[in-house]
């Protein structure tokens, strides 16, 4: 997953995925990066969106993106072992 944005030094991500672009959200992890690796081991099968958050460590506001179209997608056999590295 990749967040191509302009975005402050010290920043911080938090990324989850969910069935439609108003969720429910599960959590995949947070990085200081614009990018994070997923494991799809055992996640349920399904095509999911993502959401960033994205906190400004300066002034700790807070920015959501969300994916316009699903933009992960699982089936049984990426169940039992696959991972994938999302953003550059």
């Amino acid at each position: 997953i990749m967040a191509d944005l302009d975005i402050p030094s010290n920043s911080v991500f938090a990324w989850s995925f969910g069935p439609g672009t108003n969720g429910p959200w599960t959590s995949i992890g947070g990085s200081l990066e614009n990018k994070i690796t997923w494991d799809k081991k055992g996640k349920p099968v399904g095509t999911y969106y993502v959401k960033v958050d994205l906190t400004d460590s300066g002034d700790k506001s807070i920015s959501t993106f969300v994916s316009r179209t699903p933009i992960i997608f699982v089936d049984q056999s990426e169940q039992a072992s696959n991972s994938a590295t999302f953003g550059r």
